[in-house]
């Protein structure tokens, strides 16, 4: 229970050629590691941990987290219909 699982995808055009190419490959795949595995999921993780200890009753949403709100109003519109 709580847990979520994240499996990194990089998909490209072409498999790199040269060691240059290889090596940027990895420098863009260790930033979107670092940016969404450092910053963003543990955000994510201390926003849920505040949640489930009730401290939290209200959030607000800024422009680039808008999908949030569309799942949470498409999750309980199937609640409903259940």
């Amino acid at each position: 229970v709580c847990q979520t699982q994240v499996d990194y995808l990089m998909l490209v055009d072409n498999l790199p050629d040269t060691p240059s190419e290889e090596d940027q490959l990895k420098r863009s795949f260790d930033f979107m590691d670092k940016v969404f595995g450092s910053e963003d999921l543990w955000a994510a993780e201390i926003g849920h941990q505040g949640v489930a200890s009730g401290a939290v009753e209200e959030f607000v949403l800024g422009g680039m987290e808008t999908r949030i709100k569309a799942f949470h109003d498409h999750v309980a519109a199937h609640l409903e219909d259940a």
